[in-house]
């Protein structure tokens, strides 16, 4: 199996409308698809081989590295993520 990545989108929620009127396919994770309004002409499948599941994970610039407004920001999208269910 060959894929070729036509495109690449930084935002889960504008994909689905960017690709509605072509011959692409998306790959998005379950729960990032729930939450996204989608075109009715769309059809959503299972993907047909299984994807293994990846690590997500939270960046910033070292000099925030103690700014306390910042670790609390960070505290709370750990916490938010850990309390997920995994997607199916």
């Amino acid at each position: 199996m060959h894929r070729r990545i036509a495109v690449s989108e930084p935002h889960w929620r504008t994909a689905p409308r960017m690709i509605s009127q072509t011959d692409l396919i998306l790959t998005i994770a379950t729960r990032a698809l729930d939450e996204t309004e989608i075109d009715e002409t769309l059809v959503k499948l299972r993907p047909p081989l299984a994807i293994p599941p990846f690590p997500f994970v939270q960046i910033w610039h070292p000099r925030f590295n103690e700014d306390p407004a910042h670790k609390w920001l960070r505290g709370q999208v750990e916490q938010v993520a850990l309390h997920r269910e995994p997607s199916a």
